[in-house]
């Protein structure tokens, strides 16, 4: 989820030398379907070295509906670090951020921009991540479709 210290994290891991870490920190492979339907190759060219443990970071896979079947049939023993923050702040710092980017004009309220976040549920994962503040932050829901493909002892 981002907005939760997923670039820190990312940092920290990468340096470790047993861990293979994309140089850029978000590939999006499993969670942009126009990126995942180039197949593994597109994910593989991201890491310098093709062996060892991998590890990559992703804000939009949490959202994400098809992530968790994705990632389960690429290996269905990945591990996974979810991080989160309070909910409530993390709501209004991601309508923040969706104005301060360009995803929604500024002046909307951040009431009337809750009004409207229904209208993008279902217009790709980029839209759903930049504008529904509220549905990104009610985690329970969110963790219910992970919690299908992978037990909970994967899920950290």
């Amino acid at each position: 989820m981002g907005r939760c210290g997923t670039t820190s994290l990312s940092a920290y891991i990468a340096q470790h030398p047993e861990i293979n870490a994309t140089p850029i920190k978000e590939v999006h492979y499993f969670s942009i379907a126009e990126l995942y339907e180039q197949g593994d190759d597109y994910l593989d060219q991201h890491f310098d070295d093709k062996s060892g443990l991998k590890s990559t970071a992703d804000t939009y896979l949490l959202l994400s509906k098809e992530a968790p079947k994705r990632i389960f049939n690429h290996n269905p023993k990945t591990k996974l670090t979810v991080l989160l923050r309070d909910p409530s702040t993390r709501t209004y710092s991601n309508y923040h951020y969706g104005i301060n980017n360009g995803y929604d004009r500024s002046g909307v309220s951040f009431l009337d921009s809750l009004e409207h976040e229904k209208q993008y549920l279902d217009e790709g994962i980029i839209l759903k991540n930049n504008l529904c503040h509220f549905e990104g932050s009610l985690y329970h829901k969110l963790l219910e479709n992970w919690l299908e493909y992978f037990p909970k002892d994967q899920i950290q």
